[in-house]
C-alpha cells in the first residue's frame, strides 16, 4: 500500500517502495516477451511487529507531537482487525499458479479500500487542473 498512497512519518520507507513499483512494472513490461510474469505483493496491515517495538526511530520533535498522535491513534483503529501472516500461503500459491497473474496483487482486506479512495482523489485532482494541464502542451 506503502508504494501507492503516501503515509505521514514514513517518507523514506514510501519512497523505497514507490521505487519498487516503478521498477517492477517496467521490468514487468521488459520480460514479457519471455514469458516472465512480475507481481507486486501489496499486503494489509498484518499482526507482527512492524513499526512497533521492533522500529529504530530518530529522537521525537516536539513540532511532530500532533502528528505522533494523530497516527498513533490510527493506528490503534487497526490493531484489532490486522491480518495473519500466515493467512497469505493459500494466495500466494494460487499466484504461483496462475497463467496470467496479476501485476499487483492487493492481500486482505485494508488495500482495496484505500487504494480505491486514493485514486478516486488523484483523479479528482487531475481533473479540477486538467485545463491548466493541457494548457502547457503549446502556445496560445
Amino acid at each position: 500500500i506503502g508504494g501507492v498512497q503516501a503515509f505521514p512519518g514514513l517518507g523514506i520507507y514510501n519512497a523505497s517502495k514507490w521505487a519498487l513499483e516503478g521498477f517492477s512494472q517496467a521490468l514487468s513490461r521488459e520480460v514479457a516477451a519471455f514469458g516472465i510474469h512480475v507481481t507486486l505483493i501489496e499486503p494489509t496491515a498484518y499482526a507482527t511487529d512492524w513499526a512497533f517495538s521492533s522500529a529504530v526511530r530518530a529522537t521525537d520533535i516536539a513540532a511532530y507531537d500532533p502528528l505522533r498522535e494523530a497516527v498513533a491513534a490510527a493506528r490503534a483503529r487497526l490493531v484489532n482487525d490486522r491480518g495473519e501472516p500466515e493467512a497469505t500461503s493459500a494466495a500466494i500459491l494460487a499466484l504461483v499458479d496462475m497463467e496470467e497473474p496479476p501485476l499487483r496483487l492487493f492481500l486482505g482486506n485494508g488495500p482495496h479500500d484505500i487504494i480505491r479512495a486514493e485514486y478516486a482523489a488523484r483523479l479528482a485532482e487531475w481533473d479540477r487542473y486538467e485545463d491548466l494541464s493541457r494548457s502547457a502542451h503549446r502556445r496560445p
